[in-house]
């Protein structure tokens, strides 16, 4: 008789043990698989995977861009939210997410735009996507290398780590 009294206390325990197991199957198969690319405006050269951009011009993101790398898979982005060293500078939820950072009061010498986005790919989960470009603030345009790949467009993709 008492194991009957006790059965529903049993039940009520085990429920929370329940909710606190988790199926993590560790395959990277779900997650999307995307290249990230970055285009600028006038004023921002894109060199080796760094921008460069005359101090006193503003640099200008004018799009950032997802391309599926599956055959057959499409893929989207999120709102962009934009940290210049670490200071969140900005945050654009429309495509194609541009925005544009004032250089005048920055001394020369190289600093780090992060983008921070949500990425989605068909039959994939959800991932936060987290990309990190060097940018060089130089004081003439003769500081910038030249870059031989240049074809006149001002676009690269970026390495990005999703999560």
């Amino acid at each position: 008789m008492k194991i009957l009294r006790l059965l529903p206390l049993m039940m009520a325990l085990a429920i929370p043990s329940l909710a606190l197991t988790s199926c993590d199957d560790d395959d990277d198969s779900d997650m999307p698989d995307v290249t990230i690319s970055l285009s600028y405006g006038e004023g921002a050269v894109a060199v080796d995977h760094q921008v460069y951009v005359v101090k006193g011009n503003d640099l200008t993101v004018t799009g950032v861009y997802v391309r599926a790398n599956r055959p057959g898979k499409t893929a989207t982005l999120g709102p962009v939210t934009y940290t210049f060293n670490g200071v969140v500078v900005g945050y654009n939820p429309v495509a194609p997410f541009g925005i544009t950072l004032p250089t005048a009061s920055l001394e020369p010498g190289q600093y780090v735009l992060t983008l921070s986005m949500t990425v989605a790919e068909v039959h994939c989960e959800l991932a936060q996507g987290i990309a990190s470009v060097p940018v060089n603030v130089v004081d003439s345009e003769s500081d910038i290398p030249s870059n031989p790949d240049n074809d006149g467009d001002n676009t690269h993709e970026v390495k990005i780590s999703l999560q």
